[in-house]
């Protein structure tokens, strides 16, 4: 067991650590070092004495993190405005079907390709990088099988490199939940002190996300980037709307977006985000216009429930139970009570029960019990 081994030979430990402060070694390197010690860093030592009570998880991450961030330094749009020059240049071989570099035999890179591949190196080094940062981020949370990830990501076989152009979405998507793993952490915090002390910078990532988002909606990607870049920006706003409540700089544009959005890409992950993601919106005070498009979206998804997946009506029957907890909010009245929609839950119950007993509680169990709680819920908010 990996663990037990480490246990046994703290010197192994202390020859990563070596690695990770020395300051003129491989940045490669060094961030393996780092994913080493994330993942054994219940048995890592940092204290010669094993009483030491001191937190050794906060301590680890005071020596990983600037490693981490130093390898963040690299200006990707300079290099892919290179790379698109090596690549117009001639002087690269790439295979038809793979676009991997593919050398003439027994011949020697060219400048061009010995360039693309060190981008290649470099952005896999950033999205690893990336990944540990955004673990150090909700350390408490984490799973096994986040590990095994980046794990997996560091050993990838070179046969199986990204070129240039997956590398950059890559380690654009791993910054965005880097920075969504940041707000979760954040959102934990009691009192919500970040989002009060940092109002103005988190309500200006509010627009700057849109910004994104916009900008790869109209770039015309791949639609594997378009979704994987959207989905991590929604999952950030979802995360930020949490956070700012009241303080949410909704745009005229945003709630259409994100429902437009919903309509257009049939992605079951990407669709709660944005409904978890309407929720925080919908709470806003004196928007009660806003509160009434968001009800009616959420209450059609609630009552079409054969096009929608069981993790969204969970979702969605969450949503309610929130923004309509209590008569007091302006837009109760006028947009639960008068628009009937305690009638509308009512006739929903027969069928989210039947959901629910549909889902296998071996082979999902995470969403059976979710579901269960808000059929319980649904029931009691009746």
């Amino acid at each position: 067991d990996l663990y037990i081994e480490f246990e046994n030979h703290p010197e192994y430990t202390q020859s990563l650590l070596s690695i990770v402060k020395n300051e003129n070694e491989n940045i490669l390197v060094q961030v393996l070092a780092c994913a080493i010690l994330t993942n054994v860093r219940d048995v890592v030592r940092l204290s010669t004495s094993w009483d030491d009570e001191g937190d050794t998880a906060s301590e680890l991450n005071k020596i990983l993190v600037p490693v981490l961030m130093k390898a963040l330094d690299y200006d990707i749009q300079e290099a892919a405005a290179h790379t698109i020059t090596a690549v117009q240049s001639g002087r690269m071989h790439l295979h038809k079907e793979t676009s991997d570099i593919t050398p003439k035999p027994k011949q020697p890179l060219t400048n061009e390709e010995i360039f693309v591949q060190g981008v290649e190196d470099k952005l896999s080094i950033i999205q690893l990088a990336l990944e540990l940062l955004a673990d150090i981020c909700v350390q408490d949370d984490e799973s096994e099988e986040k590990e095994d990830g980046y794990q997996d990501e560091a050993m990838m076989d070179d046969d199986d490199a990204p070129t240039v152009s997956q590398n950059i979405v890559l380690t654009h998507q791993r910054t965005l939940e880097c920075l969504n793993n940041f707000l979760l952490a954040m959102n934990d915090i009691p009192g919500k002190y970040w989002f009060k002390t940092h109002r103005t910078d988190a309500v200006q990532l509010w627009r700057w996300l849109f910004t994104i988002a916009d900008q790869v909606a109209n770039s015309n990607p791949e639609e594997w980037a378009r979704n994987a870049i959207l989905e991590a920006v929604i999952g950030c706003l979802w995360a930020l709307g949490r956070g700012l409540e009241q303080d949410i700089p909704l745009e005229p544009t945003d709630v259409g977006a994100l429902c437009g959005t919903y309509e257009m890409i049939p992605l079951e992950t990407m669709r709660v985000k944005i409904v978890g993601c309407l929720g925080p919106i919908a709470m806003r005070k004196n928007d009660i216009e806003t509160n009434k498009v968001i009800g009616v979206f959420v209450m059609k998804l609630l009552s079409e429930k054969k096009y929608s997946s069981p993790a969204v009506i969970v979702e969605a029957l969450n949503l309610v139970y929130d923004v309509y907890s209590d008569c007091a909010f302006d837009y109760d009245y006028p947009v639960f009570i008068q628009g009937d929609f305690l009638n509308a839950l009512r006739q929903a119950v027969s069928s989210v029960r039947s959901m629910v007993k549909a889902i296998d509680r071996r082979r999902d169990f995470d969403l059976r019990m979710r579901a269960d709680e808000a059929l319980e819920n649904l029931n009691a908010f009746i």
